[in-house]
């Protein structure tokens, strides 16, 4: 980002909210359109484990879930949980069809990952439907 982007948007928030989110509202709110950059690398550790993996995605649907309040967000929660259930079907025809995997055992494993991955997320967000606190999600990163 240049500069003065960052001199008008302020510093990010910090691990204890969305705060990649967090700051691209603020800069959205703040009038700054988002770009693509094709050429832009972006560098971060990749998660090893399915454990570390589903940590990463506790702290989004934890952070998520926090603001959550009401029959008609519920509802609508309740209604995104049920989507992301079923979206591995419906992406298929995308990994059948992805210039990035070839072969059909390497299709079949990034198919079974992102169902395993979709589904966990799933689950997790009817639990907080159910009652599981959000702080004990958005907050386990730390945790091993």
């Amino acid at each position: 980002m240049r500069r003065e982007v960052f001199d008008t948007v302020g510093p990010f928030g910090g691990i204890q909210i969305a705060e990649d989110r967090d700051w691209g509202q603020r800069a959205t709110r703040a009038g700054f359109a988002p770009a693509y950059v094709p050429e832009m690398i972006i560098y971060t550790e990749a998660r090893e484990t399915f454990a570390e993996l589903a940590r990463k995605w506790d702290r989004h649907i934890g952070h998520d879930f926090i603001g959550v309040r009401g029959l008609q967000r519920n509802l609508a929660w309740m209604l995104r949980s049920f989507a992301l259930f079923v979206s591995p079907i419906a992406e298929v025809p995308r990994v059948l069809t992805s210039t990035r995997v070839t072969g059909y055992r390497a299709r079949a494993l990034a198919w079974v990952v992102l169902a395993r991955v979709r589904l966990y997320r799933s689950i997790r967000m009817l639990q907080l439907l159910l009652g599981k606190n959000p702080a004990d999600m958005a907050f386990r990163w730390q945790k091993k």
